[in-house]
């Protein structure tokens, strides 16, 4: 694979490719920068598909979700900013979803917020944490529940709490 991003590590053995965040010094935290290269490697991926995806994090946890940096800078953003940044997250979610191959993401320490979206078949210890802080308003870390089905899903997570052991049904992708 020739293309080369900021802040992912994509090695390709085979059908399986490993796309591994890498932002360890912030928790693997999600900003525009890393949006834009999961949302490149999306598309990469859907012009020449593995047959398994395998979403990894490095260092001590596998997503922290948001960048508290990029969050404060967003309190002054414009309303157009904020629709122009929602919008690429919702592209960048939706380009992951519909890569056709397995997605799995290999879990390990938190997977918050949008972090919790790459969490389509998590593969994790038993103190695999994955939060969301609301049930009322879907934000970008409520995606993983359309992932591995809301009736799986639903029941394991309380807004605003983190849930320390969760239990996954998963029928298909």
């Amino acid at each position: 694979m020739s293309t080369s991003y900021q802040f992912l590590t994509v090695e390709r053995h085979g059908g399986v490719e490993r796309v591994t965040l890498n932002r360890p010094d912030v928790r693997n935290a999600f900003n525009e920068h890393v949006i834009a290269d999961l949302t490149a490697w999306a598309r990469q991926a859907h012009a020449d598909p593995p047959r398994v995806v395998v979403f990894a994090g490095a260092g001590k946890v596998f997503s922290a979700g948001a960048d508290a940096g990029w969050m404060a800078k967003m309190a002054s953003y414009s309303r157009e900013d904020n629709l122009r940044d929602a919008r690429a997250g919702a592209e960048m979610f939706l380009a992951i979803n519909t890569v056709p191959a397995i997605v799995i993401g290999r879990i390990h320490g938190a997977a918050l917020g949008g972090g919790s979206g790459l969490a389509a078949v998590p593969i994790a210890p038993s103190s695999l944490q994955i939060g969301t802080t609301s049930a009322a308003s879907p934000s970008a870390g409520d995606v993983w529940p359309t992932n591995v089905g809301f009736a799986s899903a639903l029941p394991s997570v309380a807004p605003g709490r983190y849930t320390a052991t969760l239990t996954f049904t998963v029928i298909g992708r």
